[in-house]
């Protein structure tokens, strides 16, 4: 049965909105392969919520979930479909005691920034972002995203935003360049990981070793990963695109399955 790819995207400044980076080059030459999905689900690392949650209003609009940028950056609209139909619909079919509908979020830097490269004329495609539950263990976050299954085959684009190897704290604002071992080490360990699908492994990350714990000091950007593994058949292959770490302390390494 035909179905559509999952993306795994590395995000970082939301600038990729408005510069020309090679991060972006590889959004914009992959969406030209992309054949236009009915909708797109998108599960960002920057929604997060206490439960598991669907934006369901009826129209999306694009909000600014970052400070202290250019001007010009706050000048980006990227107009889309409404999606209330649509996030009802996943309600009914996963259970009204599985995932709630959400009025409060919009659709955040995780996301657009990315379609805005994707797809640029979007105005037709509904979106819809799916929270990440921080109550919920990696397992607990694999096993609901194989119920997204079915939206493969509806011929839905799912999409997760988020970071292999995320640190704030310890970036190197001065050296874009720069890339730290601990850094690189857990880069590779992960992505070989998702090659050999030692799914088991990747569940007990935050007990390995500390270099776990300095690569991925807080789960919100690493957790996606979770999802889009869980939605891959196992006919499928993966496939690694904008393979870079940057700043010393975050990787912008995405994957796609298909």
């Amino acid at each position: 049965m035909k179905k559509y790819p999952v993306f795994f995207f590395g995000h970082w400044s939301p600038l990729n909105a408005i510069l020309d980076t090679p991060f972006s080059r590889e959004w914009e030459k992959i969406g030209k392969t992309l054949e236009k999905p009915t909708a797109i689900i998108s599960i960002s690392a920057h929604f997060e919520r206490q439960g598991t949650y669907i934006t369901a209003m009826n129209s999306p609009k694009t909000i600014y979930d970052f400070s202290w940028f250019p001007e010009e950056l706050y000048q980006v609209h990227y107009p889309m479909k409404w999606s209330q139909k649509i996030a009802n619909e996943i309600i009914e079919h996963l259970g009204k005691d599985e995932i709630f509908p959400d009025y409060s979020w919009w659709i955040d830097h995780g996301t657009w920034t990315i379609l805005k490269f994707l797809f640029p004329s979007i105005w037709d495609i509904p979106v819809l972002q799916i929270s990440l539950d921080m109550k919920k263990t990696s397992q607990e976050h694999f096993n609901f995203a194989k119920k997204l299954h079915y939206l493969r085959e509806k011929w839905y684009l799912i999409m997760w935003s988020g970071n292999i190897v995320h640190n704030l704290y310890k970036i190197d604002w001065y050296n874009e360049n720069n890339i730290f071992q601990w850094a690189q080490e857990v880069n590779n360990e992960v992505k070989s990981m998702l090659l050999s699908w030692d799914i088991e492994k990747l569940f007990d990350f935050i007990k390995l070793w500390p270099k776990y714990n300095m690569a991925i000091p807080t789960h919100e950007h690493f957790l996606p990963i979770f999802y889009i593994y869980a939605l891959k058949w196992e006919d499928e292959k993966i496939e690694f695109f904008n393979e870079w770490i940057v700043h010393g302390s975050l990787s912008m390494d995405s994957f796609k399955i298909f």
